[in-house]
């Protein structure tokens, strides 16, 4: 649980001291990014998420090695430890720089 909750808070903290308006919800080794201004309370609002950003940030990141699901979804697991996330984090760091 704690490798995800790391991956999941520190992409979204890197993301909006970017300016980049996002939600990461979630927990443990399962999480959902999305960019849009709070999170969805219907399917409708998070019908709202702008997803071609998403598609840019996914593209960049596969630029950086780093292969993600093009809806948002993230999963992780036990081969994930802390050398992956912090790798992970990185990418995101020049993904978005």
């Amino acid at each position: 649980w704690a490798r995800g909750e790391e991956l999941r808070t520190g992409m979204e903290s890197l993301l909006r001291t970017a300016g980049l308006p996002v939600v990461a919800a979630g927990g443990g080794p399962v999480f959902h990014i999305s960019f849009q201004e709070r999170p969805a309370r219907t399917y409708r609002e998070s019908m709202a998420a702008d997803t071609a950003m998403y598609s840019d940030f996914a593209l960049a990141l596969l630029d950086e090695g780093v292969l993600v699901l093009p809806d948002g979804r993230w999963y992780l697991s036990t081969a994930h430890g802390a050398s992956e996330v912090e790798q992970t984090l990185e990418a995101v760091r020049r993904a978005i720089g």
